[in-house]
């Protein structure tokens, strides 16, 4: 039987419900307004958890890096730097903000960090858990840097071998830390549901039966994470939005509402 994580307030386990995190990424548009906006809305649709992304352009991609999403109504752009330049300017100040509203809306707050700096900031916030985005899965500097901040660390999966996925959580353990859990994760953006490969959340079961399973999502709507939870994943992960007819992040368009949340 796979472990229990704490994550705040919140246990992923066998025994729970599956784990509920609301992926607002960069979907706040760099407006803190917005982005204190998806933090009440999340928490008020009843999601345990809210997460961000937390990263500069300038250490994140090179200046001529393709775009890797096809996203229909998504604001086009010729490279990866141009839009991840636009989206990577809210304050410092306004995490710290976003922190205490999260607090008093009784929701977790934690992100993803794409360098170690990112994680030291974050490790400032006091978030209760970090996430690892599946492109940094082979990234072990990263990995051990954030493995020693003591907090658990979500991992996504998407496009890695098992075998690379055996190595992360060796990278991980090695730092004495075992507070692990796992996403399943398909890297198209948006995933059609017949590339979802559910069934790899059992074989990650069976081929890591330490640490819970889960999902985290990139399709349009609610039928794959259903399923996911259905299927025993135990944490979904699905981007979440405010309204799907904003523009600056392609995440906005096949993430849910409040409603759907």
């Amino acid at each position: 039987m796979a472990q229990v994580v704490r994550i705040g307030r919140h246990f992923i386990s066998e025994d729970h419900a599956p784990f509920i995190i609301a992926e607002a990424g960069v979907n706040h548009n760099e407006q803190p307004e917005l982005a204190l906006g998806l933090i009440r809305a999340a928490a008020e649709a009843g999601a345990h958890s809210i997460k961000f992304q937390t990263y500069s352009a300038d250490r994140l991609a090179i200046k001529n890096s393709p775009v890797y999403w096809d996203v229909p109504g998504a604001e086009k752009v010729a490279t990866q730097y141009e839009l991840f330049s636009k989206l990577d300017g809210l304050p410092p100040e306004t995490y710290h903000e976003m922190m205490r509203l999260a607090k008093e809306e009784g929701i977790e707050m934690f992100s993803s960090p794409f360098s170690e700096q990112d994680a030291d900031f974050l490790a400032e916030l006091d978030v209760p858990a970090f996430k690892i985005a599946s492109p940094d899965i082979t990234h072990h500097p990263l990995l051990r840097h954030v493995a020693r901040k003591g907090k658990p660390i979500i991992l996504s999966t998407g496009i890695s071998t098992l075998g690379e996925i055996e190595e992360a959580i060796q990278v991980i353990e090695g730092e004495g830390n075992t507070e692990i859990v796992l996403l399943h994760c398909t890297s198209t953006y948006p995933t059609p549901y017949t590339d979802s490969n559910l069934r790899m959340i059992g074989t990650m079961q069976m081929a890591f039966p330490k640490y819970p399973v889960g999902l985290s999502d990139h399709t349009y709507g609610l039928p794959a994470p259903i399923a996911a939870s259905a299927l025993g994943a135990k944490a979904i992960e699905k981007h979440f939005t405010l309204d799907k007819n904003m523009s600056d992040s392609p995440d906005h368009t096949f993430g849910v509402d409040p409603i759907e949340l």
